[in-house]
């Protein structure tokens, strides 16, 4: 029986969660490992397990008829949980495969179209901006604005530096928190996103590292942040190897990024090792992107 196996990258925010939820920019890092999907017609009934309020489950609702008969393996997933976009790329996942079901590939659909229908599912409490599942569509390190809606690829950024994305352990139940939240005045976010866009377009580095900082400053004088990532936080700030740190996403509390020189590296290494490391700037992957399967062995084995 056919295959198709569809994959998605793993995002983190380097900067501007928050500030995108009032329109301001964000900077997306989309990574390896990949989640990953391999969905095939069955004989027994539907296998699909994901909660019917989540918007890959709403995207299933919405067009019951592309996922009659549907199993959906999830692979690889373990290694890329907590804080790197799962239910985006879920979502992203499921409506590649209707596409793919009616046109056979995925190429004229746009960031726009997928933005308009992911706002149009039911969320409770604040909706949130989209930015992580149109950059994780998208690939690569992504500028993404909301109005006018913009998505920009940044084809070089910052030669000298390096970074890795490092997990706290903590888990965060985003949907939940958004439920219950209120924006408040996140001006002072968006200026210093919209300084680390310029800094990254001018290749000017100081900049970068200083807007990195000043925002995990900022987060945290506006209580958005868990106790125990601004105590990694602090503990982290100490080493004089790391030139830029913060939390990211949600209330920062399962995944930090860190910039450093190559050079240090070896150094920074040592001094994160407490800590898992999910990713770095050499595993900065493409978007959305799938395969068909044919050989029943390249299926199980």
């Amino acid at each position: 029986m056919n295959v198709i196996e569809i994959s998605c990258p793993a995002k983190t925010f380097i900067i501007g969660e928050y500030a995108v939820l009032d329109k301001g920019p964000a900077i997306v890092l989309n990574t390896s490992p990949r989640f990953i999907c391999r969905v095939q017609k069955t004989s027994s009934g539907n296998e699909i397990d994901l909660s019917e309020n989540s918007p890959a489950g709403q995207w299933i609702r919405k067009h019951p008829q592309d996922f009659q008969s549907v199993q959906l393996e999830w692979l690889n997933n373990n290694k890329v949980k907590g804080g790197l976009g799962f239910s985006s790329a879920q979502f992203n996942i499921l409506y590649a495969y209707s596409f793919i079901l009616r046109e056979g590939h995925i190429d004229q659909i746009t960031p726009q179209e997928i933005w308009r229908n992911y706002r149009n599912l039911k969320f409770n409490g604040f909706i949130p901006s989209g930015a992580d599942v149109i950059t994780q569509w998208v690939g690569g390190v992504t500028v993404f604005e909301q109005s006018p809606l913009s998505i920009e690829t940044l084809t070089s950024s910052l030669p000298d530096l390096e970074c890795l994305v490092l997990r706290t352990g903590d888990y965060f139940e985003t949907y939940k928190y958004l439920k219950n939240f209120e924006l408040g005045d996140v001006s002072d976010l968006k200026k210093i996103s919209q300084s680390a866009v310029s800094a990254m377009r001018e290749k000017d580095e100081a900049s970068f590292i200083c807007a990195i900082n000043d925002y995990r400053s900022a987060l945290k004088r506006k209580n958005y942040i868990t106790a125990k990532s601004e105590e990694i936080l602090n503990r982290l700030e100490k080493v004089k190897a790391i030139k830029a740190i913060k939390a990211c996403g949600a209330m920062g509390a399962e995944t930090l990024i860190v910039f450093y020189h190559r050079q240090d590296e070896e150094e920074v290494i040592n001094e994160v090792s407490f800590l898992e490391t999910v990713a770095t700037a050499k595993q900065i992957t493409y978007g959305v992107n799938f395969n068909k399967i044919t050989k029943r062995s390249e299926v199980f084995n």
